[in-house]
């Protein structure tokens, strides 16, 4: 008898020292209102088809105390991803083509160098080298909406101090 294989989680792409404040954890409902805002339509039943063919990994389920139910819950960077996914879509490339590009991306978006960072990102951290001749230190990440609200992805690649 052969088992099917644990599919996996938004927490299996992300960084082992993941914490909610550089990347809080949103409602699936949250996180489909926060794409609408960035004029990225995507419906429940999308995320739903993209996790079952693993273009996307699943939510990641908590218990929530007040609604006494199970609870999908999505990292702020599953917006990225998703915005990604539309982008490639409408350049034609397949869901399987998608699924290997954003499961590269995902091996590299936690990087301990910032030249592994989304390719936009990645040229301007390229620019910014060139004109200042000073490493990247840290790449603070804004999403503002048209009604001004902001979300805020940071990520530091300055070495630990443990000393």
């Amino acid at each position: 008898m052969t088992t099917k294989p644990k599919q996996e989680t938004w927490a299996n792409w992300g960084n082992p020292g993941d914490d909610a404040e550089h990347d809080p954890l949103r409602t699936r409902e949250e996180l489909i209102a926060f794409l609408a805002k960035l004029d990225v339509p995507v419906a429940v039943t999308d995320l739903r088809f993209w996790e079952g063919s693993g273009v996307l990994p699943r939510a990641i389920k908590r218990w929530h105390e007040e609604t006494r139910s199970v609870r999908a819950l999505y990292p702020g960077r599953a917006a990225l991803f998703i915005v990604q996914l539309r982008e490639l879509q409408a350049a034609g490339y397949t869901l399987a083509q998608i699924a290997r590009i954003l499961r590269g991306r995902a091996s590299t978006f936690y990087a301990t160098d910032p030249y592994n960072l989304f390719p936009p990102i990645q040229e301007a951290v390229r620019t910014r080298v060139r004109q200042t001749g000073e490493p990247v230190a840290e790449v603070r990440i804004t999403f503002t909406d048209a009604s001004g609200h902001e979300e805020f992805f940071w990520y530091d690649f300055r070495p630990n101090d443990t000393s």
